[in-house]
């Protein structure tokens, strides 16, 4: 007995033109830095990297905390805890922040060569966008 033929979803009637998304995916090396009042300093604010929270289908949420070197949680050498990330808000401006590293070479007054491999802060390409939209409808 031959099987009945499966409408492809664009030829089921009534199907609405219009896809949802409750929210977008990121990419995994946007670190978001979200602005929190320093500690004992109600008119201090610092910068304090928090980990996204991703959708899936499965239902809850997963953490996502980037790849960086520069910008990841550390343990205190003396009492073993983590030490949050705290930058002061006006070390980033509007352009954002760029963290490279790069070799520097330099000779010392005896003749002799140092080399090492250094970070510099670079102002950012502008108001750059991770993506993130809310409540997106968009054509199917």
């Amino acid at each position: 007995m031959p099987r009945a033929r499966v409408p492809a979803r664009a030829d089921v009637p009534g199907l609405p033109e219009l896809t949802y998304t409750f929210a977008t995916t990121v990419p995994e090396n946007w670190v978001p830095l979200v602005p929190t009042p320093e500690d004992g300093q109600p008119d201090g604010v610092r910068l304090r990297r928090v980990p996204l929270q991703q959708p899936t289908r499965g239902g809850a949420p997963v953490p996502i905390i980037g790849h960086s070197r520069v910008l990841d949680w550390t343990l205190a050498p003396d009492t073993g805890r983590v030490v949050r990330l705290a930058v002061p808000e006006e070390e980033v401006g509007r352009a954002g922040l760029r963290v490279v590293r790069e070799w520097r070479l330099a000779r010392w007054t005896d003749g002799s060569v140092h080399l090492w491999l250094a970070r510099a802060k670079r102002t950012g390409g502008g108001t750059a966008s991770s993506g993130l939209r809310y409540d997106a409808v968009a054509p199917r």
